[in-house]
């Protein structure tokens, strides 16, 4: 079963840069470049996949088609996962 997952991708740039020009296929993926809280780039992106291996190949091949760059990280969670973690005034249960 296909899932959506949100992905933070840094690549070995600090220079800010417009995301390169992408074919119409990658309109899907909701790409945004802004700076990490390391100081590198960081391309956010959106993706549908099988599995987590899939959506983070996938989310490598795109920042670094969107940058120029060589990927160094990424950080990935379902949709759901994200919108838990976003939830505001989370009590913890015993």
């Amino acid at each position: 079963m296909r899932k959506s997952y949100d992905a933070a991708v840094e690549v070995a740039s600090t220079e800010p840069t417009e995301p390169a020009p992408l074919p119409a296929e990658f309109a899907e993926y909701h790409l945004t470049v802004g700076t990490s809280p390391n100081g590198w780039l960081e391309v956010r992106v959106r993706v549908t996949a099988l599995g987590i291996a899939q959506a983070c190949a996938t989310a490598l091949s795109i920042a670094t088609a969107a940058t120029g760059a060589e990927a160094i990280s990424c950080r990935i969670m379902t949709d759901y996962q994200v919108s838990e973690h976003r939830l505001p005034n989370q009590v913890a249960r015993a």
